[in-house]
């Protein structure tokens, strides 16, 4: 009894240290390659269509999501490279709200607002942009023809 009361013991905490070696692992995959989270998609809409008579459909949200599904925030120490241009180099969509923070001192990759930037999604080329003086790489990838 004592021996399968120890094998159980030695199972249990075993199975602790997968799980917690797991979660670390998941932790640093998400410092190094963070996600732009799906959920504030109507959120950064509003942001940018503030005062428009644009509204948020299905067909709008799909398209953004596409979008989305083909970026990519990837930690990179920073380097200057004249083939990565700067994110502040890209144009802004300020036509309706003239009052949107461009600022990239808080610059955080989950939350970060794609559609303030005139992005070409449908290059037939992958893009890299540098975000300013941070270690960080915004990747496009390149538009397929469905």
């Amino acid at each position: 009894m004592k021996s399968v009361l120890i094998i159980l013991m030695t199972l249990f905490v075993n199975n602790l240290m997968v799980n917690a070696q797991v979660d670390k692992r998941v932790e640093i995959e998400n410092s190094i390659n963070p996600r732009i989270n799906p959920e504030l998609i109507d959120r950064f809409f509003l942001e940018v269509h503030k005062g428009s008579p644009y509204i948020m459909d299905a067909d709008r949200k799909k398209s953004y999501l596409e979008q989305l599904s083909r970026i990519s925030i990837v930690y990179s120490p920073y380097v200057e490279n004249i083939h990565h241009p700067l994110l502040s180099s890209i144009d802004r969509m300020d036509k309706y709200n003239k009052d949107i923070d461009y600022s990239l001192n808080d610059f955080k990759p989950e939350e970060f607002n794609f559609i303030k930037y005139s992005f070409n999604f449908y290059l037939p080329y992958s893009q890299m942009i540098r975000v300013d003086n941070k270690d960080y790489l915004i990747v496009i990838k390149a538009y397929k023809v469905k």
